[in-house]
């Protein structure tokens, strides 16, 4: 399972976006997660599984380019699940 995050103001907008890339690049949905960061801004986390010949980074750098999302990072299977533990 992969991980990536990012900050945005709009998330209505730009989670459908992120979603169709994951749709487009063939990837599986595992959960999306959106909390409310307070002062007009959200915290968005997608888990998703890689699927075909296209990498986990090549999404987060999809992600990256949506206008308006900030801080996008991506972590690999391990690292989300020690993310997890530690309520990151």
């Amino acid at each position: 399972m992969e991980l990536v995050r990012y900050r945005t103001s709009e998330p209505l907008e730009h989670l459908p976006r992120a979603l169709d890339i994951l749709r487009r690049m063939g990837f599986d949905l595992d959960s999306t997660e959106v909390v409310n960061g307070g002062r007009d801004e959200w915290h968005v986390r997608i888990r998703y599984q890689v699927r075909g010949h296209l990498s986990a980074d090549t999404f987060v750098e999809r992600v990256r380019q949506i206008p308006g999302v900030r801080d996008v990072s991506g972590l690999a299977a391990e690292e989300s699940l020690v993310t997890a533990a530690f309520g990151e």
